[in-house]
């Protein structure tokens, strides 16, 4: 029944010999190569359970060992880099990443360890604070918010971040509803029918479904498709890659914020002691981790139209020219987030804060903020509420205009002042420019947010918490 293509006669691992049997062209073609490593050179044996400076820790900064899955999956009983031995134990290697992978890997198991690292990003490791700490930490600090990148109604530092947590909260969800839902493609022949098994089977149908059922559970997953191609539907590969794409969005508007915070000297990333911020320029201190996660973030974004297009273009049962295009474009993808995700855990964990500099700021723009609570303890002390809202505009105006022109600080509150109309002294004045004031809920919500959301999903998961990273610069 099983064509030989792998290995031929002597593809007789113990763990695949059942399913290989009975196993014809079906997607996810062979079953168990348990904890199977990446052998430096064909010549080289394979080790089970590799442990640091192996060959394939020392991959990438260790995101090769999303290979050693429980289940690694051969696509498309491809046989350049696979070689079976006298004993059938099978020999694997990889030459370079970038040659045509052999290996599809089991999206499941490497959707999990993606689980992990989003999981891990909210979370602290040891003696530094990650973001929900980080948010914590923050929630009473007063900052000017930007709508349109413009002085908005002030924020806190920790209600920032809470958008930050909440943008990888949905993507967390989204890969563990994915996960919930994969199936496995099972024995249903070249075009699905499984007519091929109901022959082997003397036409008994029970025994046909109990060989899918039987599969699945070999595998690790629940079902099979009940109904397919050749191949399981290639709309999984984009509904996984779609999720690769949303952790990716979070990471860049993350990244870009902070870019932007650190233009304004507010929040800046880690920075080593021994780092050059520019080759050029000595003084400079360069966001390069978070232009990395930019940069990194764009092309899974990008590369999440591959299955796209490839789902979209399958002719009928099944059509080959998915093969090429989906053994780049899906181990890639989770490569690059495995990457994204480093440099969050780094960033994150190192983040510096300058209040002092972020009052500055908030205090030059507080004025305008504070107009409509000024103009209402003007009206309580006798004023007309219509003159007196256009009294404010016109000083706004020419306060505005002496801090763009004149280059003057903010004299908003002694223009106010200096106004009968308004019959407010500058110290009564000042005793408005709280910031605590102006930021609403803001504590509360982070604080509530943390508790009621953010702490019940980290303890739920607090088994698969423990990733560090380390980013050379």
């Amino acid at each position: 029944m099983f064509n030989g293509s792998v290995g031929g006669d002597s593809f007789q691992a113990a763990k695949v010999a059942t399913v290989a049997a009975f196993t014809q062209r079906f997607d996810l073609n062979m079953a168990n190569f348990t904890d199977v490593a990446v052998a430096p050179d064909k010549n080289s044996p394979v080790r089970d359970n590799p442990g640091p400076g192996s060959a394939m820790d020392t991959h990438q900064n260790g995101v090769f060992a999303i290979l050693t899955c429980t289940e690694v999956v051969l696509c498309q009983r491809q046989t350049a880099d696979i070689v079976a031995d006298k004993t059938g134990h099978f020999k694997t290697f990889f030459q370079c990443f970038y040659q045509p992978p052999v290996f599809y890997l089991n999206m499941r198991h490497v959707m999990n360890f993606a689980a992990v690292r989003v999981n891990k990003s909210w979370q602290d490791h040891g003696n530094g604070d990650q973001l929900a700490q980080f948010a914590l930490a923050y929630k009473d600090l007063p900052c000017l918010a930007f709508t349109h990148f413009q002085p908005a109604q002030p924020t806190t530092v920790g209600k920032r971040a809470s958008l930050w947590l909440e943008d990888l909260l949905l993507d967390f969800e989204s890969l563990e509803f994915q996960l919930s839902q994969m199936k496995l493609l099972g024995s249903k022949g070249t075009t699905g029918t499984q007519a091929s098994f109901l022959e082997l089977f003397n036409g008994d149908h029970s025994k046909v479904k109990q060989l899918d059922q039987k599969i699945a559970e070999k595998m690790g997953f629940a079902a099979c498709f009940p109904v397919s191609g050749q191949t399981y539907p290639r709309k999984v590969d984009s509904q996984v890659l779609s999720v690769l794409s949303g952790i990716a969005q979070s990471a860049a508007k993350f990244s870009s914020d902070l870019r932007l915070l650190q233009h304004l000297k507010e929040v800046e990333e880690p920075f080593e002691k021994s780092q050059i911020g520019s080759s050029a320029m000595a003084y400079k201190r360069n966001p390069m981790r978070s232009e990395r996660i930019a940069s990194l973030s764009r092309f899974v974004m990008v590369d999440a139209l591959n299955p796209a297009i490839t789902s979209a273009t399958q002719w009928f049962e099944r059509t080959l020219d998915d093969s090429a295009n989906k053994r780049l474009s899906i181990p890639e993808g989770f490569l690059a987030i495995d990457g994204i995700l480093d440099l969050c855990l780094n960033v994150v964990d190192g983040l510096v804060v300058y209040p002092k500099v972020i009052e500055k700021r908030l205090m030059s723009e507080l004025p305008f903020m504070a107009t409509e609570n000024i103009m209402m303890d003007a009206v309580k002390a006798g004023g007309d509420r219509q003159e007196l809202h256009e009294r404010i505009r016109e000083l706004s105006m020419e306060a505005g205009r002496n801090v763009k022109v004149e280059g003057k600080d903010n004299n908003l509150l002694e223009l106010i002042a200096a106004d009968p109309a308004f019959n407010l002294s500058l110290e009564e004045l000042q005793k408005t420019m709280d910031p605590a004031k102006y930021v609403g809920r803001a504590p509360v919500q982070v604080e509530a947010y943390l508790n009621n959301v953010v702490n019940p999903m980290l303890e739920a998961n607090k088994e698969i918490l423990g990733v560090t990273a380390e980013i050379n610069v």
